[in-house]
């Protein structure tokens, strides 16, 4: 859901809320060791190289 969540606040332009929703999605979907959590670091690393910057805080499993 958090994801989705994301997803719907970059299409509104809303980049730092995306940010924040997707690095909660993979806190949660990466201490859960799911496999949609490369999907959701993905996202993260594409919005990061679009320009908006470096990811605010990051949660030990997006390094993994």
């Amino acid at each position: 859901m958090l994801s989705h969540l994301g997803d719907a606040q970059q299409a509104t332009g809303d980049l730092e809320s995306a940010r924040r929703a997707w690095q909660q999605a993979l806190a949660i979907l990466g201490d859960l060791d799911h496999p949609d959590a490369q999907q959701v670091r993905d996202k993260l690393g594409k919005l990061e190289m679009s320009g908006a910057g470096p990811a605010s805080s990051q949660h030990p499993a997006a390094d993994a």
